[in-house]
Formats: C-alpha cells, sequence, structure tokens
C-alpha cells in the first residue's frame, strides 16, 4: 500500500494503473451461482465470480445504443450486416425502425405477447414496450448474445458458461437447475445480469 505523509495513500491514488474495462467478463454456470446463493456472503461471491469462466457479450446498454463492445464490435452490425439493405436498411438508424424480434431466432420471452415487436423499441422500452417490465430485455438480449456469440472461441463464447438451451428454457421464466431446485423470473434476472449474460451496462 502507498504511504502518504505517513498515512494511507488516498483511494484515487490507489485505482491509478487498474484498467476501466475488462476484454473479458466472468460468468458462474447455473450451477455454481446457485451453490453460491445459499452462501452469498459479500467474500464468497467476487472471490467465485473473479474465478468464473471468461466471455464476452454485449450490455443491455451497448444493445439500445449500438455502442462497441472491445473484442467483439457493435452488437446491431453483428446482428443486421447481412440483412437486405433494400428492405432494413443499412445503418443502426435504419435498423432501429424496422427489425422486429422475429426475424430472428430467438424464444418469445415471458411477459413478451409477441415477436412482431420492433427490436430497438422492446429493448429500449418505447411504444408498444413502454410497459414491459426488464425480464423479457434481458432475455432477449441474452439469446441473441448466445446466438451471435456461439463458437467465437474461448474467452469469448458465452454459451461455455450458460448452454444455449439453458438460456432458451430461462428466456420462458421458468427454469430447472441440475439439482432440481426451480428459478422464476427474479432468479433467472439475477442470474443473467449479474453472471454478464446480459448485464445492464
Amino acid at each position: 500500500m502507498l504511504r502518504v505523509a505517513g498515512g494511507a495513500a488516498p483511494a484515487s491514488l490507489l485505482l491509478v494503473g487498474r484498467p476501466v474495462h475488462a476484454t473479458t467478463l466472468s460468468c458462474l454456470s447455473t450451477s455454481a451461482w446457485g451453490s453460491m446463493m445459499v452462501n452469498p456472503s459479500a467474500s464468497v461471491t467476487t472471490r467465485a465470480i473473479a474465478n468464473g469462466t471468461k466471455i464476452q457479450a454485449w450490455s443491455l446498454d451497448q444493445w439500445c445504443r449500438n455502442l462497441e463492445q472491445v473484442g467483439i464490435g457493435r452488437p446491431w452490425d453483428k446482428l443486421c450486416g447481412s440483412l437486405d439493405s433494400k428492405k432494413f436498411g443499412s445503418n443502426f438508424d435504419g435498423w432501429k425502425r424496422t427489425v422486429l424480434v422475429s426475424h430472428f431466432d430467438v424464444p418469445r420471452p415471458s411477459g413478451l405477447h409477441t415477436k412482431d415487436v420492433l427490436l430497438f423499441d422492446l429493448l429500449n422500452k418505447i411504444n408498444n414496450c413502454a410497459g414491459l417490465d426488464d425480464f423479457p430485455r434481458h432475455m432477449v438480449v441474452a439469446c441473441l448474445n448466445q446466438r451471435l456469440l456461439q463458437g467465437k472461441g474461448v474467452d469469448i463464447d458465452p454459451t461455455r458458461c450458460v448452454p444455449l438451451l439453458d438460456v432458451n428454457q430461462m428466456a420462458s421464466g421458468s427454469y430447472t437447475l441440475p439439482s432440481g431446485k426451480y428459478w422464476g423470473r427474479a432468479e433467472i434476472l439475477d442470474y443473467v445480469k449479474n453472471n454478464n449474460v446480459s448485464r445492464p451496462i
């Protein structure tokens, strides 16, 4: 620890040199997360997540604004880059006005009555999606992240942590862990947000 005039260094000095954004994120398997929730002390949680599977994934905020994630680019560019530009547009401004959730192979998450809504509206909770809670938004992001990044290599592929079929089941709002323990929407949302499968920011 740095010493300044006989005292401990101010926090601002201790933070110098630490990276602001890591290039990979940590994710615990559903089994490990479930076990950890039995003993959720801060030290156990911090240690477990630090030792989790390394993955990459876009956050909900990155999906809402098409922001770049170092190492994997912009989510909408990856999702829509191969779509017919005459029908859907050729950039984020065009895609957000034309691309529906139903254009992609993702399950309809609990709380979303139809996949025939604009993906942009769902992610940003606007227009026909204004009254939705966060569950459908985060589950669509989790499913899209899984599909777009599956098989992209070690330290990227989020399906190394939680398989695609498990995320599809979670989207229903009901998930059964290998131990037999049941998760509802609240536990599922807590898992995907805290394990970087669909983090808020």
